[in-house]
């Protein structure tokens, strides 16, 4: 298993984001006042979790944006970080089998980072979100941090064109509201959703 804590990709994207917030208003988001939440938020605590480690991260006062905030909850965060992690198992396994990775709803990016611990010569990785503000600051990392440019097509789960996913892709998706055709896809042999093997198309 690869250790997150203190690792410096990981620390390398949480500064990143931290240098490179989306809009408040371009970005999914509830509550108001004391209890605002935004994507960008929960990104920057998971990434925390990863890089501190979950005794750490609990041991720690969240930041003051985050105090008596109704919508944080650092249990959520640790359940997000123990699929992520469970992802990362199911990728050490079967990473040596794929040369092509799709990560669904990719966010800021963390699920592309923590497959690039577990595997650094990808041939492609792709990636999608309906979010297009994503693209240019994942782009920027990607080319400063990653060994491979990331492919990132504006999309959401349900209009992703699945016709142009190339043979034998691995596929992880996590916090999503579903997973579109991406099942019945014969292109993916192997689908990981929130850290559960939902799709094994190599073992039968």
């Amino acid at each position: 298993m690869i250790d997150t804590v203190k690792n410096k990709l990981v620390g390398d994207l949480l500064s990143h984001i931290i240098s490179n917030l989306i809009p408040i208003d371009k970005q999914e988001a509830c509550g108001e006042g004391k209890d605002f939440w935004c994507s960008d938020w929960w990104t920057i605590e998971v990434l925390k979790c990863l890089y501190l480690g979950t005794y750490d991260y609990n041991r720690f006062n969240p930041p003051r944006r985050l105090i008596n905030n109704s919508n944080f909850s650092k249990n959520e965060i640790l359940k997000a970080v123990n699929y992520k992690m469970s992802m990362m198992d199911h990728l050490e396994r079967f990473s040596n089998d794929h040369r092509v990775l799709l990560v669904g709803e990719v966010g800021r990016g963390i699920d592309i980072v923590l497959a690039c611990l577990i595997k650094n010569n990808w041939e492609r990785i792709i990636c999608y979100d309906s979010n297009y503000l994503i693209n240019d600051v994942l782009k920027d990392f990607s080319v400063r941090h990653l060994p491979i440019n990331v492919e990132f097509i504006t999309a959401s789960t349900n209009s992703y064109p699945v016709d142009n996913i190339p043979d034998n892709t691995i596929m992880v998706i996590n916090h999503s509201r579903g997973v579109g055709n991406f099942l019945t896809c014969d292109k993916i042999t192997r689908f990981i959703v929130d850290g559960e093997l939902v799709k094994d198309c190599k073992n039968g």
